[in-house]
């Protein structure tokens, strides 16, 4: 089943312009309905999360794109699930498409920053996907010259679905002058607050269940003052460690990361398409310290 996904492994957007990554690695498959997340307790809590990357008809941006529709997409991740539901003991295992929704642009555009957006049909096709297979949605946005805060604004009438969450990508977040991949990108902890205030505000307002703030990280300077970030209720900030390398360096720079004290889950994304050597889902779910989310990109 590795080879199957290993064929359908797309290229990180714009990766070869960022030097200086480095990860791991891991795998895919098919399988019966995995156990799934029942609220209200906060996901990641008992789970571990599987998620799968990408910008819908965008083969290029990640395996999420590989599909021909939602319901391919949605039924493939249940199986990979599945799969790993059945590997990693009392856990449960909870499926989640992470949809690249507001995504950096070479023009300025209509705003001034630099972002275009998914439209609303495409996103609520897959938001419906996923809840028909019981699955999360993660929301990604890249930021380009806006603010963490206004992006994560602009997916508010998607985030009073309960199944919907957040992911932002500071690599790309350039500030007012700045222009996305010729400029470095950088947000900092105060940033985080401003956004986890906001859906822990909404979460109480509206009563649902807690939210996921995920947080895209490879390099260090991309995060100014991450020792700034606060806990807020009702919201599960997750540290992804992106980047791209060898086994050992990807492991070394998640144990870097992962050892944030800010973060309060951790996750590692394994790039179908760079990563040379694919463990398996036994040799993944082994790492130390174990993570709470595997993205699939």
């Amino acid at each position: 089943m590795i080879s199957r996904l290993r064929a359908l492994r797309p290229p990180r957007f714009l990766a070869a312009f960022f030097a200086g990554a480095a990860l791991l690695t891991p795998l895919l498959t098919g399988m019966a309905p995995a156990e799934v997340w029942a609220g209200p307790t906060p996901l990641l809590s008992d789970t571990q999360m599987v998620v799968y990357y990408g910008k819908p008809n965008s083969p290029g941006m990640g395996i999420l794109g590989t599909f021909d529709s939602p319901a391919a997409a949605a039924t493939s991740l249940q199986g990979e699930t599945a799969l790993v539901d059945s590997l990693n003991g009392p856990r449960k295992a909870q499926g989640a498409m992470d949809i690249v929704y507001g995504m950096v642009t070479a023009d300025p555009g209509p705003g001034g920053i630099y972002v275009s957006y998914l439209d609303d049909a495409t996103t609520r096709a897959y938001i419906d996907a996923a809840t028909q297979r019981n699955q999360e949605v993660i929301l990604d946005l890249q930021i380009g010259r806006s603010t963490v805060l206004d992006e994560v604004k602009k997916v508010a009438p998607y985030l009073t679905n309960p199944r919907v969450h957040v992911a932002i990508d500071p690599e790309y977040a350039v500030g007012p002058a700045g222009v996305p991949i010729q400029d470095p990108g950088r947000i900092t902890g105060d940033d985080l607050n401003r956004a986890q205030a906001y859906l822990s505000d909404l979460v109480q307002q509206r009563k649902l269940p807690p939210k996921m703030l995920i947080v895209h990280q490879y390099m260090d300077a991309t995060i100014a003052d991450p020792a700034a970030a606060k806990t807020f209720p009702n919201v599960t900030l997750v540290l992804n460690v992106d980047g791209i390398g060898a086994p050992a360096d990807k492991l070394a720079m998640y144990q870097h990361f992962a050892g944030a004290p800010w973060a309060q889950r951790r996750s590692y994304t394994v790039f179908l398409r760079q990563d040379t050597q694919l463990p398996t889902e036994q040799q993944l779910l082994a790492m130390q310290p174990a993570p709470d989310m595997i993205m699939f990109q």
